[in-house]
């Protein structure tokens, strides 16, 4: 329609904004998710330690996690893999470490 914007193919806006050395970029090796009436909120951690806050609407949350999800799985079908969760990582660690302490015991 007239007078509206030309909307940016999606790539172009992802290429455009990994070059632009105006934008800061932040990398998380953890996040813990919290939630208000109004909207989601992501405190991205580095070793445990907080970063930064992401503040997200319900249906910006939704569609981030979805996409995300279907990242994920497409990199999981390209190398025929599939990524554990931290969840699965902290899980087995857990055991691991009880298992030392009890052969610590034994000892």
């Amino acid at each position: 329609m007239a007078g509206e914007p030309e909307k940016t193919a999606l790539p172009e806006v992802f290429d455009a904004a990994q070059r632009d050395p105006e934008l800061k970029h932040i990398y998380a090796n953890g996040f813990g998710v919290g939630l208000t009436n109004a909207d989601v909120s992501v405190v991205l951690q580095l070793s445990g330690r907080p970063i930064k806050v992401l503040h997200l609407s319900y249906t910006l949350a939704k569609t981030l996690a979805e996409k995300l999800g279907q990242v994920v799985k497409e990199f999981e079908t390209a190398i025929d893999t599939k990524l554990v969760t931290t969840d699965k990582v902290d899980e087995a660690f857990k055991k691991l470490q009880e298992k030392k302490a009890e052969n610590v015991a034994k000892q």
